[in-house]
């Protein structure tokens, strides 16, 4: 599978802040059936931009390749939308995001993959890179809010991949059971609230009243937009 718009190789930002472009790969999880939204979330228009492309945006700087993980069903959606050769279809259908995500693994040539969901508006780029800086020695590095992880904010090392297959095969879907099996860095409140103290960065669009929360906060602050770059 090869991108057109954010090839493998490609230097998506000249920033030489961004040093981890050429081995990271961006992997959205966008297979969703968008029931309690009501229709398919992924081409809602949202600050001027298609949410799809909105994440791809926040993303491409941190990447040299960018994966979109869609149903077979869903596929169809995206003729015509210019992001055809970034489409990666799930080798698991009904084993839920860790299915999406172990498909997206196995696509990746990366040793480092950011995971995150196509429906998330706010996505920090610093913490994103932050994430990526902490990852040497881990397996993941997830976000840990109030006990409650973030998994599809997240960076998982392509070694991932080997250790879902015992557990897609017992069906064991979620992504805590991956978690007891991987070295796991958790970020405390101190590191994100260094970058997200409101916790927006895996806000998600879910349902029409989502949307008009997040309508109302980029209303209130125009600037919520995804962060440019620090050096790490």
């Amino acid at each position: 599978m090869t991108s057109s718009r954010f090839g493998d190789g490609a230097t998506p930002s000249t920033d030489n802040s961004v040093r981890h472009a050429s081995g990271v790969t961006s992997i959205i999880l966008a297979g969703g059936l968008g029931v309690r939204f009501g229709r398919n979330k992924v081409w809602e228009v949202f600050g001027g931009k298609r949410l799809v492309e909105r994440v791809i945006e926040c993303l491409a700087p941190l990447s040299s390749r960018i994966l979109v993980v869609t149903s077979e069903r869903q596929a169809a959606s995206f003729q015509g939308s210019g992001l055809e050769s970034n489409l990666v279809i799930d080798l698991l259908p009904g084993r839920g995001p860790l299915g999406g995500i172990y498909t997206g693994l196995r696509a990746s040539e990366s040793p480092l993959n950011i995971v995150v969901a196509s429906d998330m508006p706010f996505l920090n780029r610093d913490l994103l890179a932050y994430m990526l800086s902490e990852a040497k020695g881990y397996d993941m590095v997830v976000p840990l809010s109030d006990d409650f992880v973030e998994p599809l904010h997240a960076v998982y090392s392509k070694a991932c991949a080997e250790a879902m297959e015992p557990l897609l095969r017992e069906d064991r879907f979620t992504i805590r059971h991956l978690m007891r099996t991987v070295k796991v860095r958790h970020l405390d409140a101190a590191e994100l609230d260094r970058f997200d103290p409101q916790r927006l960065s895996y806000f998600n669009i879910d349902t029409q009243q989502d949307m008009e929360r997040a309508t109302r906060l980029l209303e209130e602050n125009p600037a919520l937009q995804c962060s440019g770059i620090k050096t790490i």
